[in-house]
């Protein structure tokens, strides 16, 4: 998307998504690949929301004399809106340049980046567990000892003598005796217990006191395919929510904008002339629409009963008219219920009417509590008599509703999917790039449109009821988004490249039919018929219109093109172009 006006004051969309090729002849040895040409190309992907060009949008936007205020108000609130990109699908090719052989096709060798995952760890500590220990020794003992010891010794007689002579004062002498003996007892007690009980003192702590559980995941942010072919296809989408604060979670999911690049190395035959590249981009969106919506009926609590009146009248010599009243009221706390029958009740006259000769008159008044009778008898001179029989149902209802229509507000999500393309081929002796532009009629177009589950719809409240689950349930909405998004490149339901603009799909359709207000049109715009002059360029056969004027706007506005155009054998776009003149879009 080059900005080739320079003195314009203006640049191009900020909030279109573009592709740019980048390619590179390398020198390599000729003997790594024999009788092979290696080329490396580079392709850039400037993803980022998208927002209606009217310029491509086919009508004429000044003219709102032409419209229905109410689509006019719409439309305009559709043009400045912004889809942030929820995810991404690139698919990529590489063809030859003027060459059929299959075997001459060149092919990519390698391609990056080809994944990128992210792990994430969660662990969750500080619970304490109950546990029977298996590391445990008990060991119980005892010991006693007693001892008696008696001592009873004689240990003898010791006898000394000591003499002397001689001297001035004569002769002396000594003599010693002793003995010794020992006598008694000695008792000793003695005792010991031992209770011993061993355990691991470290393990048991880490058992009472801590517990630990440890969860791994992985996220799948970008997947590649096909390599080794011609061709090579990449999804990208955002990281989940993954985080535990209650206000880390915002209202909606995680947008996937910015720059992408992917580089592949291609081979080819050495005399090849030239190699073409294509390359289809198309990004993931959600539209969200809040409209109200009434459901339910004004009931009442409601009966009927039923009387039989028969009555007659004999003429008199000088009397023969007479008036009579014949009151049936409804139970008490009731009133009787208009909207039922003739004014609330039925009537079946058995004998006697207005018109004979015995019956001048009859007339039921209908009041609140009852229903009133009154017969006027004119039968002829005496002895004639007029008799009057009649059946009455009256029905009655509470004064106030058991049950009135709820009105809510309800909200919308819608999926789509918009694509754009590039193509260009490259012819290496002349070093020339020449681009290809598809015969389409747009550069930027919608591909695929899908109702998203209204479970979704609790994402977009104003404050979520529980963090958790509102994080829990956006992740479901990522996980549903990246599916649908795979799943819609083979969809029956999917719409040809480069064919419907915005304007062509049935979410935009809706909303422009809601009133500015979230209402919507009046019953009786949505009860009449449509009108097929949208396509008066296209011959319809007899069935085909049959089934087309059958639908009411309501109908049509709320059905899935697609589907009904293969039930009446049209194009999808065909039935955008009924539904588009029914809402009074006249295009250029």
């Amino acid at each position: 998307m080059m900005d080739t006006d320079f003195s314009d004051r203006s640049f191009p969309l900020k909030w279109k998504s573009s592709m740019a090729f980048f390619y590179y002849e390398p020198d390599l040895d000729p003997t790594v690949l024999a009788g092979r040409k290696i080329v490396y190309l580079k392709a850039v992907c400037s993803i980022t929301g998208y927002q209606v060009d009217d310029n491509e949008l086919g009508v004429d936007v000044r003219k709102p004399r032409e419209w229905n205020s109410r689509v006019y108000a719409n439309f305009h609130a559709l043009l400045r809106d912004y889809y942030p990109c929820y995810g991404a699908v690139l698919n990529f090719a590489v063809f030859p340049l003027k060459e059929n052989d299959i075997k001459r096709y060149p092919y990519i060798i390698d391609f990056e980046p080809k994944k990128r995952e992210m792990f994430t760890v969660v662990t969750e500590s500080g619970e304490v567990m109950s546990r029977s220990l298996h590391d445990l020794k008990v060991n119980t003992g005892g010991t006693t000892t007693t001892s008696l010891e008696t001592i009873d010794v004689d240990k003898g007689w010791s006898f000394k003598g000591e003499g002397r002579a001689g001297g001035k004062d004569g002769a002396s002498g000594a003599l010693t005796l002793s003995s010794s003996y020992e006598s008694g007892y000695k008792a000793a007690a003695q005792g010991q217990n031992v209770n011993l009980r061993q355990i691991d003192a470290s393990q048991e702590a880490r058992e009472t006191l801590s517990h630990t559980t440890e969860l791994q995941q992985m996220y799948h942010l970008l997947d590649s395919y096909h390599l080794g072919t011609n061709r090579a296809l990449f999804a990208i989408f955002p990281r989940p929510f993954t985080g535990d604060q209650e206000l880390s979670v915002t209202n909606g999911p995680r947008r996937l904008e910015g720059i992408q690049e992917f580089f592949f190395v291609v081979a080819m035959p050495e005399d090849s002339k030239g190699l073409c590249v294509a390359a289809q981009l198309e990004t993931s969106h959600l539209h969200k629409q809040t409209h109200t919506e009434t459901t339910g009926t004004t009931e009442y609590e409601a009966g009927e009963i039923q009387q039989t009146i028969r009555d007659s009248y004999k003429g008199g010599l000088f009397s023969n008219y007479s008036r009579r009243s014949y009151p049936i009221p409804v139970p008490g706390g009731y009133i009787v219920d208009r909207s039922q029958g003739n004014g609330g009740y039925i009537e079946s006259v058995r004998s006697g009417d207005n018109v004979t000769e015995d019956i001048e008159s009859h007339h039921v008044a209908v009041y609140d509590d009852r229903i009133e009778v009154e017969v006027v008898y004119d039968p002829g001179p005496c002895p004639d008599t007029a008799y009057y029989t009649a059946d009455y149902t009256v029905f009655y209802k509470s004064p106030d509703p058991v049950s009135e229509p709820v009105t809510s507000e309800v909200t919308e999500i819608d999926l789509f999917m918009t694509g754009r393309h590039l193509s260009a081929c490259l012819e290496f002796d002349k070093r020339s790039i020449q681009s290809h532009v598809p015969k389409w009629p747009l550069s930027e177009f919608v591909v695929y449109e899908e109702v998203l589950p209204k479970k979704f719809n609790e994402i977009y409240k104003e404050i979520p009821k529980i963090p958790r689950d509102t994080r829990q349930l956006m992740n479901e909405l990522q996980s549903c988004i990246r599916d649908r998004s795979v799943a819609s490149i083979n969809d029956m339901d999917r719409y040809p490249s480069g064919q419907h603009t915005i304007l062509d799909t049935d979410f935009a359709l809706r909303t422009i039919s809601s009133a500015p207000g979230g209402g919507r049109f009046r019953t009786s715009d949505y009860t009449t018929k449509i009108q097929v002059n949208a396509l008066a360029t296209k011959k319809l056969d007899r069935a085909t219109r049959a089934s087309l004027t059958q639908f009411t706007r309501a109908d049509l506005l709320k059905s899935n093109s697609a589907q009904t155009a293969r039930q009446v054998g049209l194009t999808p776009k065909e039935i955008m172009a009924v539904k588009k003149a029914n809402l009074g879009i006249k295009s250029k």
